[in-house]
C-alpha cells in the first residue's frame, strides 16, 4: 500500500482476477484515508509486459494528463475464458466417451474462439487419423469376409477403395497377394474346364460321326436300300421291280413312320416314273392327294398339295394306269367341295383340264 495526494493505493485481486492469474494481470484499487474505495476498479498491467505502450506506467500510475488510459478489464475476456475452459471440458468427456462426432464438433467450436490453439489443433489431427484409420479397418474386415465367401470382385472393391485412402497399407497388400494368387488359381481351373468341355464336345461328335458311318456300313437294311436306289437310278432294275420295292417300302414305314424312308420311296418311285411306269404315277399322287387315304398311313403322304397330285393322275392316266382315273374323280370331288375355302383350290378346279368325260362322267 502507498499513498498520493493523500489517498491510498491499495493492490487488490478479485475473484474475477484469480481465473486469470495465468495471464498476470492485477486489478489497482484507490483509496481515500476512510477507506472508502475511490472510482472503479482498474487493470493496471501485464506481468510478463509491465510497460506495454499505452498501459501503465509503474513510476507515475496515476498520470494526470491520461486519465483515459486507465480502463476496466473487458467482459469479454472473461466470457472468452469461461467457453473455451468449458469446451476443454466437453472435448475431454467426448474424448473419454469415443463419440468422435461430438468430440470433431466441440474442436471447431474450440478453434473458432481460439484459431491458433496448439492443443486443438493436434486433437483434430489425431481425430482425422483415427478416423481414417478406423475406415481403413472396416473396409479391411468387408474385404476379408468378401475373400471368405470368395466373392473376389467385392473384395477388390474394397481394397482398392483402401488404395485410394492409404497406398501401400500392409495389411491391404497381403490380402492383395492371396486374392491374385487366388485368382489365377480359379483362371487355370476355368481353362482346364473349358479345355475339358471342349474336348468332351470333340469327343461326343466324332462318337456320332463313327455310329452313323458304322450304322450306314453295317446295317443290311440301309445297305439293301442303297443298293435299290442306286439300281433303280442307273437302270440296273427295271421300272415295275423299282414300283415295288417302293410299295414294299411304303409298306415298312406303316409300322414306323419314318418321313427319311418316305423319302426315298418317293425318289426310287420318281425314277419308276419317269421310265414310263403308270401306276408309280398313281402312288406319287397318293403321296400328295389330301383326299386320299390309300397311303399305308397318313402319316406317310407328304404335305397335301391338291395340284401335285393332279398332275401326278394326269400322268397316270395317260401312261395308262387303269385306277388312276378314279383317282382324279376323287380328287376332283374333294376339290370342289373345298374351293370356296381357298383360291389355289378355285384356280385349279376353273383353269385345269380335269376331262372326266374320259374316264365315264
Amino acid at each position: 500500500m502507498s499513498e498520493i495526494d493523500g489517498n491510498k493505493l491499495f493492490l487488490m485481486i478479485g475473484p474475477s482476477i484469480v481465473r486469470h492469474m495465468s495471464r498476470g494481470n492485477y486489478v489497482l484499487r484507490l483509496i481515500n484515508a476512510n477507506g472508502d474505495p475511490i472510482g472503479k476498479k482498474v487493470l493496471i498491467w501485464n506481468v510478463r509486459n509491465p510497460l506495454k505502450e499505452n498501459g501503465w506506467n509503474a513510476r507515475n500510475p496515476l498520470k494526470e494528463n491520461e486519465p483515459s488510459k486507465i480502463k476496466d478489464p473487458p467482459e469479454e475476456l472473461d466470457n472468452t475464458s469461461s467457453q473455451l475452459d468449458e469446451l476443454r471440458e466437453l472435448v475431454n468427456k467426448a474424448e473419454e466417451d469415443g463419440n468422435d462426432t461430438e468430440l470433431e464438433e466441440y474442436l471447431l467450436k474450440f478453434l473458432t474462439l481460439l484459431p491458433e490453439d496448439k492443443w486443438a489443433l493436434q486433437k483434430l489431427e489425431d481425430l482425422r487419423v483415427n478416423k481414417e484409420e478406423k475406415k481403413l479397418k472396416n473396409f479391411m474386415v468387408q474385404a476379408e469376409k468378401a475373400y471368405e465367401k470368395k466373392e473376389f470382385k467385392t473384395a477388390q472393391k474394397f481394397l482398392d477403395n483402401i488404395d485410394t485412402m492409404r497406398p501401400a497399407y500392409p495389411p491391404a497388400e497381403e490380402l492383395k497377394k492371396k486374392l491374385k494368387e487366388r485368382l489365377k488359381g480359379t483362371i487355370k481351373a476355368r481353362k482346364k474346364k473349358i479345355i475339358w468341355g471342349i474336348s468332351l464336345a470333340f469327343a461326343g461328335i466324332a462318337l456320332i460321326l463313327l455310329w452313323f458311318f458304322f450304322h450306314s456300313k453295317h446295317n443290311p437294311k440301309q445297305q439293301n436300300l442303297q443298293v435299290v436306289l442306286d439300281a433303280c437310278q442307273n437302270g440296273t432294275m427295271t421300272s415295275g421291280q423299282c414300283y415295288k420295292e417302293a410299295q414294299r417300302i411304303l409298306a415298312q414305314v406303316k409300322d414306323a413312320p419314318d418321313q427319311n424312308l418316305v423319302a426315298l420311296a418317293e425318289i426310287i418311285l420318281e425314277s419308276s416314273a419317269s421310265a414310263g411306269y403308270g401306276e408309280a404315277n398313281r402312288i406319287l399322287g397318293h403321296l400328295y392327294d389330301p383326299s386320299s387315304n390309300l397311303t399305308p398311313d397318313r402319316r406317310t403322304q407328304r404335305s397335301p398339295r391338291a395340284t401335285l397330285a393332279y398332275d401326278y393322275y394326269k400322268k397316270a392316266i395317260d401312261q395308262g394306269a387303269a385306277d388312276a382315273c378314279e383317282d382324279l374323280m376323287r380328287l376332283h370331288d374333294w376339290v370342289q367341295n373345298h374351293a370356296f375355302q381357298n383360291w389355289e383350290l378355285s384356280l385349279l378346279l376353273t383353269v385345269k383340264q380335269w376331262n372326266l368325260s374320259n374316264c365315264g362322267r
